[in-house]
């Protein structure tokens, strides 16, 4: 089954930096979509705007169902 995560990378192929959610020992389900870019933003060094999935979790105060948000990341 195929799925897809977002990362971020300096020019110089080091500091790897995971821009999609994470998954934990509550996450109920299977995240296939990391997120996509939607602006890279470029007069904010460093910043993208890009939609995320979140999937539900078992635990207090998680999101109670699938859903895609966007949000800007620095």
């Amino acid at each position: 089954m195929p799925f897809t995560r977002v990362v971020a990378v300096d020019a110089d192929g080091k500091n790897l930096r995971l821009l999609s959610t994470r998954d934990t020992e509550y996450t109920r389900g299977f995240q296939l979509f990391g997120g996509a870019v939607i602006d890279w933003l470029p007069d904010e060094d460093g910043a993208v705007l890009m939609t995320r999935n979140y999937v539900p979790g078992n635990n207090t105060g998680n999101v109670t169902r699938n859903s895609l948000a966007r949000g800007r990341l620095d």
